[in-house]
């Protein structure tokens, strides 16, 4: 992924250990790439997941027009990261296929680990993740198939990357319960 290209669109924020960067349940307008450093991911004081380098988080938020679903804290002595704004999102996923396509792979990747993470717990969720249409459409897609739907129609890219955002809501819902 092109970090030059994207740095454009957004502002540099330096965090310490312990910083929150994030905070559930906070509105969310702004989407984040860590740009170095580590940072940890919790849900209801719950540790989820590490977060590296070239990492993106707070899309959910920004795509969703929903609170933040969880709490991110700086875990690094000292990170840098890009704080990317909603429309400057928008038009880099609208404007930038291999950017889009990079994070549309990244939210799929993220959906898949969760699965198989909680598989044993969402035995129905899966099911209905695994046979929805678009969700098909998405582990199918290649690079050149996505630029070429589009170049047709921009929107298109937001959209899919909606879809994986609500998913994920979706996903982290269910483990709340679990």
């Amino acid at each position: 992924m092109d970090i030059a290209k994207i740095s454009k669109c957004g502002t540099i924020l330096e965090f310490r250990k312990g910083d929150a960067i994030c905070v559930e349940k906070e509105p969310g307008e702004t989407a984040y790439m860590l740009l170095s450093g580590m940072a940890k991911v919790s849900v209801n004081g719950r540790e989820m997941a590490d977060l590296r380098a070239g990492t993106l988080f707070g899309e959910m938020s920004l795509l969703e027009n929903l609170p933040r679903s969880a709490t991110v804290v700086a875990y690094s002595n000292e990170i840098s990261v890009l704080e990317i704004g909603k429309n400057d999102f928008i038009d880099l996923m609208k404007t930038d296929n291999d950017i889009a396509y990079n994070l549309l792979r990244m939210l799929y990747t993220r959906v898949e680990d969760s699965i198989n993470k909680y598989q044993g717990y969402m035995i129905k969720l899966k099911a209905d993740i695994k046979g929805d249409e678009k969700y098909m459409i998405i582990t199918k897609l290649t690079p050149d198939q996505f630029s070429n739907i589009v170049s047709k129609d921009p929107q298109y890219a937001v959209n899919l990357l909606c879809y994986l955002s609500h998913t994920l809501a979706k996903i982290n819902k269910k483990v709340e319960t679990i």
